[in-house]
């Protein structure tokens, strides 16, 4: 990273920085701007952005099913993908211990923050679903493609609005 901006900023200059390095301006900036498509989305220090999106995450290989993890206080949304529980929480550490009780042969549990970098693909295609509409085509990129889905409104366990898009053929 360079570290003309840092002294910049420490010399008690403004510093304006365009990146689409999201680390690099998680590590520079005092307060970040998110712009998608031309307008502002979200603006705020670097942990305000992190905490729009949903977070953090545990994944573990576990026996248990996922209806029932899924049903813990402070677990928001739970999937599985074979042996593979991934759970979105509020906070890990009463899950955690709910996990390692109820499961005595848990294995390679991972606890994981949001970045920056989630934050931003999170707060843009999230814009994209709400101009979009229930039911309506969004415009998504995937693999270099632009490609229309369809997306809906929905509620999770918690109460929370998501947006669910399935896949759609390219466009």
């Amino acid at each position: 990273m360079c570290s003309t901006p840092r002294d910049l900023a420490a010399s008690g200059r403004g510093v304006v920085l365009t990146t689409h390095y999201l680390e690099e301006a998680d590590a520079l900036a005092d307060r970040i701007v998110v712009l998608h498509q031309g307008r502002v989305i979200a603006e705020g220090t670097p942990s305000q952005i992190t905490s729009l999106v949903p977070g953090p995450g545990i994944t573990a290989e576990s026996s248990l099913a996922v209806s029932e993890a899924g049903g813990w206080p402070g677990a928001h949304h739970a999937q599985q993908d074979g042996t593979r529980l991934e759970l979105l929480v509020s906070e890990p550490e009463p899950v955690l211990r709910e996990l390692l009780h109820r499961d005595h042969s848990v294995s390679g549990v991972t606890v994981t923050q949001p970045t920056l970098d989630d934050a931003f693909l999170t707060l843009t295609s999230d814009h994209l679903r709400r101009r979009a509409g229930p039911g309506r085509g969004c415009d998504h990129l995937h693999a270099g493609h632009l490609r229309r889905v369809r997306c809906d409104r929905v509620l999770c366990a918690a109460g929370h609005p998501l947006t669910v898009c399935g896949s759609g053929q390219a466009s």
